[in-house]
């Protein structure tokens, strides 16, 4: 069973992400299970929590930039083989996200094609993760150093308790007994009237 996070704020893109996911899955004669994410704050708490094989992140999630999530993601799911899709393809953002961690980075305008072999290639490859295996032209130098604490999850927000909300009268009800001969006048339009 293939175990996968999808993390991206648009739900077209979610769509067609899990669409290659089930077909790289087919082609492994396996089965997946799909997780999904709209920001990146429940990103890491759904990684956290799953471990999922794979996770597939947007660069432009809600709440947090790419670099720090991929950080983030590294401390709570360090096995986890971890592709961000940019919305930027120069060479240096697409390291960038390399050296903090990811195992693979591709700009967004890339072929589903393209998309596909890097999850494939990252799921023949198995095992843990480690600095010669990232999908950018060149590998980093190094596995890059883990920092010292990862960002605190905040608390889920508590829902607000329900609110009576009284119906507004109808609109036959709010206008009986009412006539304009004691309506306020109102300047510049009850003159424009009068004359």
């Amino acid at each position: 069973m293939l175990n996968v996070l999808i993390a991206d704020s648009h739900p077209v893109a979610r769509a067609g992400l899990h669409m290659l996911v089930e077909h790289v899955a087919e082609t492994f004669g396996d089965e997946c299970l799909i997780a999904y994410s709209g920001d990146a704050l429940t990103a890491i708490r759904k990684a956290k929590r799953l471990q999922p094989d794979l996770i597939l992140l947007s660069s432009n999630l809600r709440l947090t930039g790419g670099v720090q999530t991929v950080l983030a993601l590294r401390g709570y799911a360090p096995l986890t083989k971890l592709v961000i899709l940019s919305d930027d393809d120069e060479e240096a953002v697409l390291r960038a996200y390399v050296d903090a961690g990811a195992d693979g980075a591709l700009c967004k305008r890339e072929s589903p094609a393209a998309i596909e072999e890097c999850i494939s290639t990252l799921l023949r490859e198995g095992g843990p993760r480690s600095a010669d295996q990232p999908q950018v032209a060149a590998a980093p130098a190094a596995t890059p150093a883990a920092p010292a604490s990862y960002p605190a999850l905040p608390a889920p927000a508590a829902e607000p308790p329900p609110r009576a909300v009284e119906p507004p009268p109808p609109a036959a009800d709010a206008l009986r007994g009412t006539s304009t001969k004691n309506a306020v006048p109102r300047p510049g339009i009850d003159r424009q009237r009068k004359s």
